[in-house]
């Protein structure tokens, strides 16, 4: 399993300037509170059981942040101090 903080080294090699993050059971994303984007190189996921990282819709659409519609997406947190 991919810890948090290999999960944020991991998502830096793609982008970083990331500085808020989610955990849910299978995965991190890592966006920007203040992202008003429509595309672009964020959030990023990185699966906690393999490090990989994928895009955010994808993640979406494959159902790796729960049930969404029932739940809703978790408030984000800001990315902690090393």
């Amino acid at each position: 399993m991919v810890s948090l903080r290999e999960a944020i080294l991991i998502a830096r090699e793609y982008w970083d300037e990331f500085d808020i993050y989610a955990e849910y059971e299978s995965c991190f994303v890592f966006g920007k509170e203040e992202s008003d984007t429509t595309g672009g190189e964020g959030p990023i996921v990185v699966l906690k059981d393999t490090g990989k990282a994928i895009n955010f819709l994808w993640a979406l659409n494959h159902g790796l942040f729960g049930d969404i519609e029932a739940n809703g997406m978790k408030e984000p947190l800001p990315i902690p101090e090393d």
